[in-house]
């Protein structure tokens, strides 16, 4: 009783004198998750093809709930991480930095493994290489008149090979997201969720 007294009259805050187990019952509601602990995310915002040589700035949705150690639901699916995606050698990493759930804004420190880099899709699709083909079969053929004044065709085919395989080879590579292809984020530092 006396130490309670004292610790009231020096300004202590009363939770200070709760017994530990009463203290416990404060923390009601708010949910802890470690470092290391994997999110589900996806995008959801249709297909995305970004460059693989820029920092995009982009927002990614959790598509399983996460539970937190005492196997409480911590992060429900549909939460919204945001975030960037840096370029890195042979791909990109997403690093989110913040976390919409019910409302509220959570500072977060989450990071992807790397996201292999692809060929533009819209450049190495049939009717990319169809158009390569063309124009490669055109500057065979104005080549092969300039320099015979003639055309064989011969010359003519070997410019749409030449063209498609050039298209092909040449296409920027990219990086693709879409919710079709979810990938994991971890947390590299503590959260805290407060209701």
């Amino acid at each position: 009783m006396f130490s309670g007294l004292v610790a009231v009259a020096i300004g202590l805050a009363p939770a200070m004198l709760l017994p530990v187990a009463a203290q416990t019952q404060l923390d009601v509601g708010v949910v802890r998750l470690q470092t290391g602990t994997q999110l589900t995310v996806a995008s959801t915002a249709g297909e995305q093809v970004l460059s693989n040589d820029a920092v995009h700035p982009i927002s990614l949705t959790v598509t399983e709930p996460i539970y937190d150690a005492r196997g409480v639901l911590a992060i429900p699916p549909g939460t919204t991480v945001r975030g960037q995606l840096h370029p890195r050698p042979g791909g990109a990493q997403f690093l989110g930095t913040l976390m919409i759930l019910d409302g509220r804004a959570y500072n977060i420190r989450a990071s992807s493994p790397l996201l292999h880099d692809v060929k533009d899709p819209g450049q190495v699709s049939a009717g990319a290489i169809a158009i390569d083909a063309g124009i490669g079969a055109v500057a065979g053929t104005v080549l092969s008149a300039a320099l015979t004044g003639g055309v064989p065709i011969a010359s003519v085919l070997a410019g749409a090979a030449l063209g498609s395989t050039t298209g092909n080879v040449t296409a920027p590579r990219t990086i693709v997201l879409n919710a079709e292809q979810p990938f994991r984020l971890l947390l590299d530092s503590p959260l805290t969720l407060v209701p």
